[in-house]
């Protein structure tokens, strides 16, 4: 019995220590994750299209689809789905942007 409870206590030791290590891992990788410009013109580039005017257009069409769903299937939750979607694809890379640069 006592054996088991030493070897219960040695696991737990560990399994802290296996928290801390991973816990380091990841904010090492977040850290050179943040500075890493390898892909910058191609997230700007994706970036300008979801805010410029093509993402508005993309919200339209999500909107008008949306829209003529819900006149089709007589359910307000297609239009409900359109909105977020177009929500999600406007604001989306803006918030992305905003987790992905904060600084530790």
């Amino acid at each position: 019995m006592q054996y088991a409870q030493n070897l219960s206590a040695g696991f737990a030791r560990f399994e802290k220590q296996a928290y801390l290590l991973i816990a380091l891992a990841a904010y090492a990788i977040f850290a050179m994750a943040v500075t890493d410009t390898t892909f910058d013109v191609a997230s700007q580039q994706v970036r300008d299209w979801t805010e410029g005017t093509f993402g508005l257009l993309v919200a339209f069409g999500v909107l008008a689809t949306g829209l003529a769903m819900t006149i089709v299937k007589h359910s307000l939750m297609w239009l409900v789905l359109a909105v977020g979607v177009a929500l999600a694809a406007t604001m989306g890379p803006g918030i992305l942007d905003s987790m992905f640069t904060a600084t530790l």
